[in-house]
């Protein structure tokens, strides 16, 4: 068991890594991405979005809940390893 969990440590960290390296290229750069989960309420009457990119990165940024089901345009601020944090453009 502990040689299965180590290898499996092992592999996150790579992945994670690996991850955030990819992501990082995507800095400052704009995508038009599809909102589909309203995860919760921010302030000034918006609401934290997730969005997926055409190439499936989850991108999170702070928007109107009604641009659920729709396309928004997205200028990403913030790589992480597992997910993208941006500002919508339009």
């Amino acid at each position: 068991h502990d040689v299965k969990q180590r290898r499996f440590d092992e592999l996150i960290e790579l992945q994670t890594r690996n991850g955030l390296e990819l992501n990082r290229a995507m800095d400052g750069r704009e995508y038009d991405v599809l909102v589909d989960e309203v995860k919760c309420d921010a302030d000034g009457g918006m609401s934290l979005l997730s969005s997926r990119t055409d190439g499936n990165k989850i991108v999170e940024f702070v928007g109107p809940a009604e641009l659920y089901g729709c396309y928004a345009r997205v200028r990403i601020t913030e790589p992480k390893s597992w997910l993208l944090k941006g500002e919508l453009v339009r």
